[in-house]
Order: structure tokens, then sequence, then C-alpha cells
């Protein structure tokens, strides 16, 4: 799971850098029904966790993404075992 908590970090500084406004609401969700939602409000402050729900313990490949920013802008990025694809 640090594993997965590095790559989302990592993909909401990229939202970040691609110019998209703080607050983030961020859902990660893969095929087999694990689900997590966080609110960033940013400002270095620690996330909020809106939702989870863990089948087995862990998130099965691929996992899906959707990053919603202050304006309503929206990303999807795709994470698979060595890629994250944003869309």
């Amino acid at each position: 799971m640090e594993e997965m908590t590095a790559v989302l970090a990592e993909i909401l500084q990229e939202c970040e850098r691609k110019g998209m406004t703080l607050p983030f609401v961020m859902v990660a969700a893969s095929r087999n029904g694990s689900v997590l939602a966080v609110r960033v409000p940013g400002g270095g402050r620690d996330g909020e966790l809106l939702a989870e729900h863990s089948e087995e313990g862990m998130f099965d490949m691929p996992i899906t993404c959707v990053v919603l920013d202050k304006t309503g802008e929206a990303v999807r990025i795709t994470i698979q075992a060595e890629e994250v694809t944003y869309h």
C-alpha cells in the first residue's frame, strides 16, 4: 500500500504542475471493487479520507483515478503495473 500511496501522491503533484487548482477530490477504483476517495485541500494540510473500501486488502490492476479540481476541471488516469497514463 505504501507504493500505491507514493503513486497517488505523484499523480496529485502532476495535476498541480499541469495547472489544476486546489482543492482536489480524487477517486481511485479498481476492477475488483476497491475504492478510495480523498479530498486534498492543499496548503500543506493532510488529505481528508472521504470513502474507502478494500477487497482482500488490495487494489487490483489496472486502477482508474479521476482528479477533479476547484474549477471543475477533471483528468482521468490509468495506473498499470509499470505505467501511469493521463487521458
